[in-house]
């Protein structure tokens, strides 16, 4: 199966029971929550290890679990292990929360703002 695609090599689709949108562009997969009022909330994105090449399989109903076609070498292809996309997949980083937010907010110079957005550490005009 193939998404609706848009741009170079990227693409949408919608899960089999229409409330998630599954959006992808060669090493990028997203997963959005569409409300009822038509918004789309992020649910998590994964990193492929191998370039999508625009084929997908849903898993579940919801969307959650989600097979994609992936380059494995320059000329195979195969169906890249399951994305659970309700679940982590990496282990949580260990440290206090306060410490490791600082941390990375002087490493990557952006600042975290109270109401979840990024910003940069200097005032923008």
């Amino acid at each position: 199966m193939s998404g609706v695609e848009w741009g170079n090599s990227g693409s949408v689709a919608f899960s089999p029971d229409g409330h998630a949108v599954l959006t992808a562009r060669l090493r990028w997969v997203l997963l959005w929550r569409l409300s009822d009022a038509h918004k789309l909330t992020p649910i998590s994105a994964r990193l492929l290890d191998g370039k999508w090449i625009g084929g997908y399989r849903f898993d579940d109903r919801a969307g959650m679990a989600t097979k994609l076609a992936v380059l494995d070498t320059a000329d195979t292809i195969r169906f890249d292990a399951v994305h659970h996309f309700d679940r982590p997949d990496a282990p949580a980083l260990e440290g206090d929360p306060n410490t490791l937010v600082e941390e990375w907010q002087q490493r990557l110079a952006l600042r975290l703002q109270a109401d979840g957005t990024i910003a940069p550490p200097y005032p923008m005009e």
